[in-house]
């Protein structure tokens, strides 16, 4: 008579023995599940594809749908994670756009693209030492994009390196006569420093670029006017004031404000101005007397 607990010992056995894999199915269970990763991957890079397209034909809210599915299914791809963080980005959704473009990069995605896009995200968001970095390293490899150094005066512009955001500037419009708002911030610069002729200038180009340039032209005013032309400078402010006029609609309400209130301004200076060289041609003095004359009393209202 066998013991009653050797069939225990039997069983135990044969489930040990019967829980071991066969060597030849864990190799099959990895194929497969390699396979299954190869798949996914294919697939996700087919609407990653997707994605773009609908990116292309201003969907960006399609395009997200379809981009967070291609993540999913191909998360190592870097050109899924890029593509996602330009969707991101237009959607206005910048730190998660940050998010993307960073793991992008860290999948080896190293195109200058990936700079501009991750730069523009990052000045979205007031992060100017990183953005200024950014726009740097796209301009090693693109440095005739006259857009990117626009970009990047911007962001020095908005840190305080004003000498740095001034040769940026120039540099955009030595390459594209066309970028107004190079010119613009160019004249402001110069303005800043005192350098009245040559921001006069820069703040034309800009006018020549758009005459509807409110900003621009009202800068134009103020530097003329700093120069004693007089005229020039009321002329400049009457096609500001017509083109805020022309423009209310489009415009936040503080904004206008702020437009008109300037252009006022200048207005009432030039023809003080121009009352005070009136004035002396009535009385017989030369305009370069009147000029004299009048000079210390305009020193004082600019200070």
């Amino acid at each position: 008579m066998r013991h009653p607990g050797a069939w225990g010992v039997v069983l135990g056995i044969v489930l040990l023995t019967g829980c071991e894999p066969e060597p030849d199915t864990v190799e099959r269970q990895l194929a497969a599940s390699s396979t299954q990763v190869q798949t996914n991957h294919r697939q996700g890079l087919v609407l990653n594809n997707r994605g773009a397209l609908f990116l292309k034909q201003n969907s960006p809210r399609r395009a997200l749908n379809t981009l967070v599915q291609a993540a999913e299914l191909a998360p190592r791809s870097p050109d899924v994670h890029f593509n996602l963080g330009l969707v991101h980005a237009r959607l206005g959704d910048h730190v998660e756009a940050i998010a993307s473009f960073k793991r992008s990069a860290e999948l080896g995605f190293q195109q200058p693209r990936l700079d501009v896009a991750h730069g523009r995200s990052l000045r979205a968001l007031n992060h100017y030492g990183q953005a200024a970095e950014a726009f740097t390293r796209a301009l090693q490899v693109m440095p005739e994009r006259a857009d990117l150094h626009l970009h990047r005066g911007e962001v020095l512009r908005a840190m305080g390196s004003l000498d740095s955001a001034l040769s940026a500037f120039g540099e955009a419009v030595r390459l594209d006569s066309n970028l107004g708002a190079a010119h613009r911030y160019r004249g402001e610069l110069l303005a800043a420093s005192d350098k009245q002729a040559p921001a006069t200038a820069a703040y034309a180009q800009a006018v020549r670029v758009d005459s509807a340039d409110v900003t621009a032209l009202v800068g134009h005013a103020e530097a003329l006017r700093h120069l004693g032309q007089q005229d020039e400078a009321a002329a400049s402010s009457a096609a500001g004031d017509d083109s805020t006029a022309a423009g209310d609609d489009d415009q936040p309400k503080a904004k206008k404000q702020r437009k008109k209130s300037n252009i006022k301004r200048i207005c009432g200076q030039t023809m003080e101005e121009q009352g005070r060289q009136g004035g002396g041609r009535d009385g017989h003095h030369d305009g370069s007397s009147s000029r004299r004359d009048h000079r210390p009393a305009q020193k004082a209202r600019d200070i």
